[in-house]
């Protein structure tokens, strides 16, 4: 159990039961023929080529939790919805929650699918206090670690250094201000009532955060990897499906190459070479924000992408 082939095998095995999950999601909000282009986006896509059979990271364990809430919402079992998405934090991670908010306001029964959620969230975390677990320990463990690929990485050019922890709170604060933004508009504007919207809002959210916060691998879009693909694939043009896949590429590429010019170090290291930890030339520092400025310009794209077709109630061929 300790051989790295289990992570991939346990990753696969997640994957292999998300996949006809989210066919039928697609097939009910929309027809067979965009589930089965939608799977052929993601198939091609090489962030999901890395992700799962190569590297076996544990983002894809999301996919079954949240492709089986999106399938209760749509049969309209909020209850069911709301603790399907509460066993997914107990069972992999708190990124989940960002997923949350969609999945209640687009239910039928808001308050049934909140029930369900805390009942799951509550109970669990509660056994876990009981036998003396610190439930913080592990979000204080991640609080002050970072990745390239966002906002406030790439400003490290600009001599900016968001591993400083006041830096790191107050963006910290901004990032969840941009997110309760976000979606208090979408409420206000009532573009996240409808299994259709609530969709389309679980890639929307996932790409503003590896926008705005400070530790989102490029990696972590591959959690909503499959419903930004059958989005992708209700798209006219051909080309923004090709440019889909060059994101994938795009998100595939630009940790390793980080880790690989900077050694995993911040930007803002080009403007005290005295504070590396090993010495990088120049042309990498450029190499990398140059890449990052690609990745970000691609997820504003796709964002304003996602944010306009939540305009629309129901998709129409």
């Amino acid at each position: 159990m300790d051989s790295p082939v289990w992570l991939v095998f346990i990753a696969i095995l997640f994957e292999f039961i998300s996949i006809p999950l989210w066919l039928k999601v697609g097939d009910e909000v929309f027809n067979p023929r965009i589930s089965n282009l939608g799977l052929l986006l993601y198939t091609c896509s090489p962030l999901s080529l890395l992700n799962v059979p190569i590297t076996g990271q544990n983002h894809i364990w999301f996919a079954p939790f949240i492709a089986g809430a999106m399938l209760l919402l749509i049969r309209q079992q909020s209850f069911l919805c709301g603790a399907t998405i509460g066993i997914s934090i107990l069972a992999v991670k708190f990124l989940t929650l960002i997923f949350m908010p969609p999945f209640t306001w687009a239910s039928k029964n808001r308050w049934a699918c909140a029930a369900g959620f805390f009942c799951v969230v509550t109970s669990g975390y509660g056994w876990y206090i009981f036998q003396g677990a610190d439930i913080t320990k592990l979000t204080s463990f991640h609080s002050q670690h970072g990745s390239s690929g966002n906002l406030p990485f790439l400003l490290g050019m600009v001599g900016l250094d968001f591993s400083i922890p006041h830096l790191r709170s107050a963006a910290n604060l901004v990032g969840l201000a941009t997110m309760s933004g976000l979606f208090l508009t979408a409420m206000w504007k009532k573009r996240v009532v409808t299994p259709y919207q609530a969709l389309i809002f679980l890639p929307l959210l996932m790409i503003v955060v590896l926008i705005i916060s400070k530790k989102s691998f490029a990696s972590y879009l591959e959690c909503a990897l499959f419903p930004l693909c059958l989005i992708g694939a209700t798209f006219s043009s051909s080309r923004e499906r090709v440019l889909l896949t060059a994101i994938g590429g795009l998100a595939a590429c630009e940790p390793s190459i980080w880790f690989r010019l900077l050694a995993n170090q911040e930007l803002a290291t080009f403007w005290n070479r005295a504070t590396a930890t090993i010495a990088s030339p120049t042309w990498a520092y450029f190499v990398v924000a140059l890449l990052d400025v690609l990745l970000l310009s691609s997820y504003l794209y796709l964002a304003i992408r996602l944010w306009r077709l939540t305009a629309v109630d129901k998709f129409s061929e």
